[in-house]
């Protein structure tokens, strides 16, 4: 086992994405290494894993397992998947004592593209921690009701996505240890930008207009 991992053999199990096998070694794939490329250039220019997933699908891009479906989770994945930058670890178990041991592989990224997309990361998710401590107003608290169990929506602001009202069914399926008795299936979200707006301008066009008012 140690000659396999000091040799720089694989053995694990399916290949990351960006990489194919050649006689159990990682060899670049160059017709997915370039979405590689393509996923941390859209993070570095200010792209959120939600909009980079987003694209992916509608590029018909499959991912490693061959699904048309990404998750916002793979994308985070290779966000922070070290074989892009040339190395990876690998915990020998079976060892007396288990050791860490650091094997080198093909780079798909320059070194300099890789530290820039881990420095991103790091202030995007201070900055998520920070923005999800704050206290938000919303213009239609109190006012919006979800259609299918008839709670009121709740608000989210969060960075690098888009804000929204939603029903906060999910989050209250469990209280005071026992399952919710009326779950709902809504999982429509309303963006609070445009549905202000429309809204507002709505309850403008009925005051104006004296017969509906």
């Amino acid at each position: 086992r140690f000659n396999r991992v000091s040799e720089g053999k694989w053995h694990g199990g399916s290949p990351p994405f960006g990489y194919i096998l050649e006689d159990k070694r990682l060899v670049v794939n160059e017709s997915t290494s370039k979405w590689v490329e393509y996923i941390y250039d859209e993070y570095a220019k200010g792209a959120s894993t939600r909009d980079i997933r987003n694209s992916l699908v509608a590029k018909g891009v499959k991912t490693a397992r061959g699904k048309e479906f990404w998750s916002i989770g793979s994308v985070e994945k290779i966000l922070s998947n070290t074989h892009y930058n040339g190395s990876y670890k690998v915990v020998d178990s079976k060892a007396s004592e288990p050791t860490e041991y650091t094997v080198s592989c093909p780079r798909i990224l320059s070194e300099s593209v890789w530290t820039q997309v881990q420095v991103l990361r790091k202030k995007r998710s201070k900055s998520r921690v920070r923005n999800s401590n704050q206290k938000h107003s919303y213009f239609l608290k109190g006012f919006l009701k979800c259609g299918g169990c008839g709670r009121f929506f709740h608000g989210r602001i969060q960075e690098r996505q888009y804000d929204a009202y939603y029903c906060p069914s999910k989050e209250r399926r469990w209280v005071k240890g026992q399952e919710d008795d009326s779950p709902c299936t809504n999982n429509r979200y309303m963006r609070i930008e445009e549905t202000d707006k429309l809204v507002w301008s709505t309850v403008l066009d009925v005051l104006r207009d004296s017969n509906q008012y």
